[in-house]
């Protein structure tokens, strides 16, 4: 008992490692304008709760996700569970304008979506149970590294490797602006029932305290961001200023079970 009450100890403080009190604004977020020197980010799984596992993307549902992204004005898109390119073609055609980068070698993707700049060094790196991408985006004169990915929901073991190797890929990126964003699928909350969904508890504390080292939490306390009562969507970054971030509520539809989680981010 006293071990497991060191490790959630340790959780905390390591999120705290990186985010001071003065940065937490508010919880959940709210839209507010941006200067010149912001960067809105957002990240969302997309994919719905039906079925043993869950699903992918529902062709009905991109319409309402194109709509909300439209209405946030970000200026880049992480998306989680996409059936393959061909959707992630149909949202950039009706973003108007945005390209994407998308993961390959599985039926389930990942992708990121920009609006301005262009990207270099685009890579869909193999990993289980989903590859990653990760580019080098170049944005109003800087260069910011983008890594997007999903880690598995079944196997903390997994989750644990593909998230260390995502942050070590990212860590090696010269740049100075770094994001890592995606659904990584741990949950550490103190107030929660875990046994109900992760087969190794320390071992999920112990993942997101080494991405938790290298990288800020810009959403920490800032609410759940899936369906029942979880937090497992993130965006992880370095080099930046947080200004305000956290998920945005009452906007998933049918089956979906997770919010688009967002931040703004200032240029230090």
């Amino acid at each position: 008992m006293k071990a497991e009450i060191v490790l959630w100890s340790l959780a905390i403080f390591m999120g705290f490692y990186s985010y001071t009190s003065s940065q937490i604004t508010e919880k959940h977020y709210r839209f507010s304008k941006m200067n010149k020197q912001d960067l809105r980010v957002i990240t969302w799984n997309v994919g719905g709760s039906s079925g043993e596992k869950g699903n992918a993307l529902r062709y009905e549902f991109i319409p309402r996700i194109v709509n909300t992204i439209k209405s946030l004005q970000p200026d880049i898109i992480f998306l989680q569970e996409l059936v393959g390119r061909h959707q992630a073609e149909s949202i950039s055609y009706q973003l108007r304008g945005w390209r994407f980068i998308v993961a390959k070698g599985s039926n389930r993707q990942t992708a990121i979506f920009f609006k301005n700049g262009f990207i270099r060094n685009a890579q869909s790196i193999p990993a289980e149970p989903r590859h990653f991408v990760i580019c080098d985006y170049y944005h109003k004169k800087r260069v910011v590294s983008l890594l997007g990915l999903h880690a598995s929901a079944y196997s903390a073991k997994r989750r644990n490797t593909v998230i260390g190797y995502a942050t070590d890929t990212l860590r090696q990126k010269k740049t100075k602006y770094k994001i890592l964003a995606g659904d990584l699928n741990v949950d550490i909350g103190l107030d929660k029932r875990h046994d109900l969904f992760s087969d190794n508890e320390q071992l999920d504390v112990e993942t997101y305290n080494y991405a938790a080292k290298f990288f800020k939490d810009t959403t920490l306390l800032t609410g759940n961001t899936a369906e029942p009562d979880r937090r497992l969507d993130y965006i992880f970054a370095s080099g930046f200023v947080v200004k305000r971030g956290g998920p945005i509520l009452n906007v998933k539809t049918g089956d979906m079970d997770h919010h688009p989680v967002v931040v703004d981010l200032n240029f230090e």
